[in-house]
């Protein structure tokens, strides 16, 4: 289904704007800030990686971690990393940031109601503000992840703003034969959710080689309910 098919989602594909740094030390720090100046700025379309789109030089590598050779990195809690100083991903010369904003407005039957952003895919690790307020960090690229905005909204324009690192330490498990890209490369979506809505499901079904007999069991969570409600 698409999402203007449905109205309790809205879409925020399309051109935001953008700015990109090719070190850590080059981000636009702040940039989250309702007052900060980004007449700077350029637009970038999402979903769409930042390297298909002009900003940063296609990388491609099948055997080694990107930075192998060029900078020394190991992963955090080991023997090795306990003992030197390492660079990090957070400062490393290698590690492009790209910053993202888009302003929004709620549809008017969405008000008072709990409201969630849905980002289908981010490679590789994100920070998420909302009107100036941190709202969350993920670095799991190829599958969704999901914030709750509703502490931080407010009537008319809303600004939301995200910060993705292309390496992070998810880079140490996101490798294999591919090419390395960055940036938010799949669909956004604000979703309202309903006052009564399932907030967690757990599905059985159980078959019994002998009887050939089978039995089918859900479990639901539904809002504000502490007590489960089974079906068999």
């Amino acid at each position: 289904m698409e999402a203007g098919d449905n109205e309790l989602v809205q879409s925020l594909n399309g051109t935001w704007e953008f700015a990109f740094a090719p070190t850590p030390a080059q981000r636009p720090v702040g940039f989250w800030e309702p007052t900060f100046n980004r007449a700077g700025f350029t637009t970038i379309t999402v979903p769409g990686e930042i390297e298909l789109q002009g900003f940063s030089q296609i990388n491609y590598i099948n055997t080694l971690y990107p930075w192998a050779g060029k900078t020394y990195r190991r992963p955090v809690g080991t023997a090795v990393a306990d003992q030197v100083d390492p660079a990090t991903f957070a400062n490393g010369n290698d590690n492009t940031v790209g910053a993202y904003v888009r302003h929004f407005e709620l549809p008017n039957h969405w008000a008072d109601r709990e409201v969630h952003i849905m980002f289908e895919g981010v490679e590789r690790a994100m920070y998420v503000w909302l009107n100036g307020h941190f709202v969350g960090y993920a670095e799991d690229s190829f599958t969704p992840s999901e914030f709750d905005l509703t502490p931080y909204l407010q009537p008319g324009d809303n600004l939301l703003a995200v910060e993705v690192f292309k390496h992070s330490t998810a880079s140490w498990l996101e490798d294999q034969d591919m090419f390395r890209f960055s940036g938010i490369f799949r669909d956004v979506n604000l979703v309202c959710l309903p006052t009564a809505h399932v907030t967690d499901l757990k599905v059985e079904a159980l078959y019994d080689p002998v009887t050939h007999e089978g039995q089918f069991g859900a479990t639901l969570q539904l809002t504000n309910d502490q007590a489960v409600v089974s079906a068999n």
